[in-house]
């Protein structure tokens, strides 16, 4: 079994769906992009190590402050959602974000996972009565 940081987020992989919507700090962003296989994160909050690669058009998108999280968060369908974070229990940022479906601290780590707001319908074509 892994520990650290790594056994944690292997602790929460079941959440973690191929379209899930990752956004995490940067330090946290290099973990959870090894342990979930995943190169489509958006980074939070601090730009970190990132900010030259950030500062490409390509990838400007990737970076996300507060009001762009939530936004995502508001608007993520039938999509979960997850935010990892280098956070302690008191600090600001988590009143600035949506209540989170389930929540667990890991050391300075908060790992806030977010139900989808609808379900995933069938995409079945529908058949229109013609009224005329």
């Amino acid at each position: 079994a892994s520990i650290g940081i790594h056994g944690f987020l292997q602790s929460e992989q079941h959440r973690i769906q191929p379209d899930t919507i990752l956004i995490s700090t940067p330090r946290e962003m290099l973990a959870s992009s090894y342990v979930y296989k995943r190169s489509d994160i958006y980074l939070f909050r601090n730009k970190g190590e990132l900010a030259f690669g950030l500062s490409y058009p390509d990838a400007k998108h990737r970076y996300l402050e507060v009001a762009d999280a939530v936004s995502i968060l508001k608007d993520r369908g039938s999509r979960s959602a997850v935010i990892l974070v280098n956070s302690l229990p008191d600090e600001t940022i988590r009143q600035q974000l949506p209540e989170p479906s389930y929540q667990r601290q890991w050391l300075n780590i908060w790992f806030a996972f977010y139900e989808p707001l609808t379900r995933h319908e069938p995409s079945e074509q529908k058949e229109q009565l013609d009224e005329n």
